[in-house]
Order: C-alpha cells, then sequence, then structure tokens
C-alpha cells in the first residue's frame, strides 16, 4: 500500500504482483489497493492485455504471467511450485517478455521465492530493486536475490516508489 500509494496517476508502465496470500483474499485486497492509489489496481483476469498505469494482483493460489502479445495468463500450472503465485514464474515471464525494459522490486517475504525467475530476469537485461533488510517484515525473498549479487539497488520501503520511477528512466 505505501508503494501503491506513492506512484503517481500517469505512471507510465504496468505493475504486475505475486503476492503470497489465499485466494479468498486477493480480490479484496486488490479492491483496497485500488482505493488507496491513484492507479487502477485490480486482479488479474486471464487473457486480458497489460496496460500502462494498471496493478495487477495475481489471484491466490494461480500463477500469473505474461505472454509476449502482452496477454496476461492465470494459471494452476505448473503445480509442482511450492508458492501460487509463484514470484519466479511471474520474474521469469516478464524478463522474457520485456528484457531491457523491465524493473522488478522483490519485497519482504519468506522463503526464496523469485530467485530463481530474478536470474533469468537479469540474464534479460531487466533492472532489480531490494527491500532493505532493515525495512522487511521477514528478509528472505530479498536477501536471496540480494546473496546472489543480482540487485541493481537496495532500499528502503519508504524510498521505493522513487526508486521505481527512477529505475523507469535508466
Amino acid at each position: 500500500q505505501k508503494i501503491l500509494s506513492a506512484l503517481p496517476a500517469d505512471f507510465p508502465a504496468a505493475i504486475l504482483i505475486a503476492q503470497h496470500m489465499p485466494a479468498a483474499f486477493t480480490g479484496p485486497f486488490a479492491a483496497r489497493l485500488n482505493n488507496s492509489s491513484a492507479l487502477t489496481v485490480k486482479e488479474a483476469e486471464n487473457g486480458e492485455k497489460i496496460r500502462a498505469g494498471t496493478v495487477y494482483i495475481s489471484p491466490g493460489g494461480q500463477h500469473l504471467t505474461v505472454k509476449p502479445n502482452l496477454d496476461i495468463v492465470i494459471s494452476p500450472e505448473p503445480t509442482s511450485e511450492l508458492y501460487k503465485p509463484s514470484a519466479t514464474l511471474l520474474m521469469d515471464s516478464v524478463g522474457r517478455t520485456f528484457g531491457r525494459k523491465a524493473l522488478g522490486v522483490m519485497l519482504t517475504g519468506m522463503g526464496s521465492d523469485g530467485l530463481e525467475g530474478a536470474k533469468v530476469f537479469k540474464q534479460q537485461g531487466g533492472r532489480l530493486i531490494a527491500q532493505s533488510e532493515q525495512t522487511c517484515v521477514v528478509y528472505g525473498m530479498p536477501k536471496a536475490v540480494v546473496d546472489a549479487g543480482i540487485t541493481d539497488e537496495i532500499a528502503d520501503l519508504e524510498n521505493i516508489p522513487q526508486a521505481i520511477i527512477d529505475g523507469l528512466f535508466k
């Protein structure tokens, strides 16, 4: 909420979010964020095209990926992923789709979900910001990408909105 509410209404990109959350909570979560943000925040739907200025929350229990034609794919596959939605699958697909135009942010979270996808994301030229240890509730997911040496920037939570804005134009 702190990040999205600080981004301007004319934000020039789409935002895709894989939040580890049960299915019953992601719709209300998106609605709450929509009420506190100048951007449109919604639960992602299979087959819709991503649009700048829109934030897409992955439905709980489903993976969110994007195709090269900018269609969103919502699917329970692969079932082998521990987390649904998987940050790894999202980071991988965004990196492959947008390459050097991609900007990723790894926020507080348990475990290392996102690490393998972030490696692909970086190989494709994406820019990666990690939340600082001091501002994380759980320094698991950001720590994994920091320890792997693949972050471009480490930022405190309150500085992430500006880091995102600055990162779009690097």
